[in-house]
């Protein structure tokens, strides 16, 4: 697919699991390609909950290799929190049956005009207000643990 698309928090917070394996390196892979291409759409949700996991001790970011990672993501386009957003993600919340921070993830996606979500967490191949979702892990092979 081509167009703006925009990365729910799991797939950045893979692409800086160093214990993640496989899915590191498709996500890190996948996320630099939309990068390069101009096309990556994040949210200020999305930032705040990856800066949230960085630093939490099982990833030991310091709080400057927190702000470095984030930097990464200085150029793409961010859709801020505000309540317009909230009362959208409310509409989809009521639509869809999603949690709110789901729903805050989708109508960052629709704000963003982005054609794709890629998330591990919402429904591979679901639609939500023509935006569709795709897993970029369903057919990664999981390394033993």
């Amino acid at each position: 697919m081509t167009g703006p698309c925009f990365v729910d928090t799991n797939v950045l917070v893979h692409a800086n699991d160093v214990s993640a394996g496989h899915k590191q390196a498709v996500a890190f892979d996948l996320v630099g390609e939309l990068i390069e291409n101009e096309r990556l759409v994040l949210s200020a949700q999305v930032l705040n909950e990856l800066a949230a996991v960085l630093l939490r001790p099982r990833f030991g970011f310091t709080l400057d290799q927190t702000r470095e990672a984030l930097g990464l993501y200085a150029h793409c386009p961010l859709v801020n929190l505000d309540a317009t957003l909230t009362r959208r993600a409310l509409d989809v919340c009521a639509r869809y049956q999603l949690s709110l921070w789901d729903g805050l993830i989708v109508a960052a996606a629709e704000r963003g005009r982005c054609r794709e979500i890629l998330s591990e967490d919402l429904n591979h191949g679901q639609e939500y207000f023509g935006i569709v979702v795709r897993n970029p892990f369903l057919n990664v092979v999981s390394e033993p643990g």
